[in-house]
């Protein structure tokens, strides 16, 4: 009896035992799925608690194989990396969690993790490379209906024709995006849109209706307790008022970013907010403050971005690439060798045919010289086409690169040369020696002549005019510094010319006109240059003359005038050389704006 009730008690614990196994996976899940849910509320509040809780998800969801779950897991530690400032360790979780993605074929995470990549990029100001994954984004969100991965592509495509000084490409976007977040309930979403929107109004100088979208993205990250939200709109703010040079209102919203930055570990804003406070004493000519805050400023931006940093995330980037490459290259060659299996077949049914095969040869001659000629003419058409995106390509790559050393020059070097003079100057108004403040006096004119070449280099990379305030003001910039210094008089008019075009259209124009004044002032030798802008039925029309030697037809196959050429056909431009009215040479540029 005793040994009945004993086998009875042993089974009984052994079938609960192994009840409770069965259920531990689901139990897991569940737990997964809590830590997982918890870690993207806590992510804008404390980043180094949700790096934590996202470890303990992605090795839970590696012992049971939940390659979905351990996706979503690396993205948003990837997030918490990227807000802690640790960028290649960051790419590497993203680069992981997309893969996993892409192999289960999870479309919303394929959406997500190609706009976390986006802004990954864009931070690093590669702004070719962000756009391909906000694109890869918008793609895969558009056909399958994902609208708020959708609306966020949008929102991250304004910003980064926002951050290049584009607005007006990015404010249509920002309106999409605004449009959906609102339709699907997004309130976070709605709170960083109308963050953004206000920014563009403060670009555009309307303050009224900048404050009033700020104050509605205030309303919903207070009610949302969204700390990272609250921070960014303060700093949007605190750019406001040093927009209008109101130094210490920004420098007082500046430090109450830099509390919310601290507490929530968002590292890459401390530093941010640090080189601008930097500005704001500089401009206050306190120098003490504004080297203090330069220190802070530096000492994060070497942690956050050595050398061996970039390095890093250049390789990582690399690697994976090849990998990719090397997958398509096992592909193509899987394809080639079904392709051959398939050509050997049928080579053996031809060779058991007998009858007719003469003239099936003779028909098929004839069908592969056809067949050979259009091909060829299809390679050709597309070697054109591929020489011409080349060329499209590089001109872009080169004036986004001109864009940044120009910000470089300026905000960096041409800033702290005006500071170094400043501060020489206040030096030698306290020093006695009279023969000591003279040399003072001379270190400090040395250092404003070289502000002065700093600010002249960066303007010839890319003008502040032509970015900020348009393309006539740009003209006119730029005729006055070119001529100011030489006989040549000028004018310049402009009919018609309203608001902003293109910033390719705009680029493009300007570099054709700084193009032919450096001809005209090297090689033309004239006296009066006339230049003329107008809008006329869906063109824009520029007309340039000079009354100076003319051009040969040696002159006219330049490097220089070959380059105005290609530049114009990219944007359905022409360009026609003729003689001037008396002597000289009339250059007329035509360029369809529809």
């Amino acid at each position: 009896m005793q040994r009945i009730k004993f086998l009875f008690i042993a089974s009984l614990l052994f079938g609960c035992s192994f009840l409770k196994g069965q259920d531990q996976p689901e139990n897991q899940l569940q737990k997964v799925d809590s830590i997982l849910n918890y870690a993207v509320t806590v992510i804008n509040k404390n980043a180094a608690t949700a790096k934590e809780k996202m470890t303990v998800v992605i090795e839970l969801s590696q012992e049971q194989g939940w390659q979905d779950k351990e996706a979503y897991g690396l993205m948003y530690r990837g997030i918490s990396l990227f807000y802690l400032g640790n960028y290649p360790e960051a790419l590497k979780d993203y680069l992981r969690s997309k893969n996993l993605f892409d192999s289960i074929e999870l479309v919303q995470g394929q959406a997500k993790i190609n706009n976390e990549l986006g802004v990954f990029f864009s931070r690093q100001e590669n702004f070719k490379e962000a756009y391909k994954y906000y694109e890869a984004a918008r793609s895969i969100a558009e056909p399958n209906e994902l609208n708020q991965e959708l609306a966020v592509s949008f929102s991250n495509q304004g910003q980064s024709y926002f951050k290049r000084g584009m607005y007006d490409r990015s404010f249509p976007l920002m309106i999409k995006a605004l449009e959906i977040k609102e339709a699907i309930g997004d309130s976070v979403g709605m709170g960083y849109e109308l963050k953004r929107l206000a920014a563009f109004y403060f670009v555009k100088e309307d303050f009224k209706q900048g404050l009033a979208y700020l104050e509605k993205s205030n309303e919903i990250r207070k009610r949302l307790a969204d700390k990272k939200g609250l921070a960014i709109n303060v700093v949007t703010k605190a750019e406001m008022f040093q927009q209008r040079k109101r130094y210490e209102q920004a420098i007082s919203a500046y430090v109450e970013t830099l509390q919310l930055s601290k507490e929530i570990g968002y590292v890459d804003l401390t530093r941010y907010v640090y080189s601008m406070l930097e500005q704001c004493y500089l401009n206050l000519n306190n120098y003490n403050k504004a080297y203090e805050n330069q220190k802070q400023s530096q000492a994060l931006s070497d942690s956050l971005l050595t050398s061996s940093k970039v390095e890093a995330i250049a390789e990582m980037q690399t690697k994976y690439e090849t990998a990719q490459k090397e997958q398509e290259i096992a592909q193509q060659k899987l394809a080639l060798t079904s392709k051959e299996a398939e050509l050997s077949a049928k080579r053996l049914q031809i060779a058991g045919l007998s009858g007719g095969t003469l003239f099936l040869v003779l028909f098929g001659l004839i069908f592969y010289n056809q067949y050979k000629t259009k091909q060829k003419q299809k390679l050709q058409e597309a070697i054109l086409l591929e020489k011409e995106k080349g060329f499209e390509t590089v001109l872009t790559a080169t004036e986004e690169e001109r864009n940044r050393i120009s910000k470089e020059l300026h905000d960096g070097i041409g800033q702290q040369l005006s500071a170094l003079k400043l501060g020489l100057q206040s030096v030698s108004k306290s020093i006695g020696d009279e023969n000591q403040r003279k040399q003072l006096e001379e270190i400090a004119t040395s250092f404003s002549k070289s502000a002065e070449e700093v600010r002249h280099i960066s303007h010839q990379m890319m003008p502040r005019a032509l970015m900020e305030k348009g393309l006539v003001e740009a003209i006119e910039d730029l005729l006055q510094s070119s001529f100011q210094y030489t006989d040549t008089t000028y004018s310049f008019e402009h009919h018609n010319i309203t608001g902003r075009f293109e910033e390719r259209i705009e680029v493009s124009i300007y570099r054709v006109i700084q193009e032919l004044i450096n001809n005209i002032i090297k090689h033309a030798g004239a006296q009066t240059v006339t230049v003329q802008l107008i809008k006329q039925k869906g063109n824009l029309l520029l007309f340039l003359e000079d009354n100076g030697k003319g051009m040969n037809e040696k002159s006219t196959k330049g490097h220089g005038l070959l380059n105005i050429k290609s530049r114009l056909d990219m944007i359905n431009g022409t360009v026609d050389w003729s003689p001037g009215s008396e002597k000289g040479t009339f250059v007329t540029v035509k360029i369809a704006l529809s």
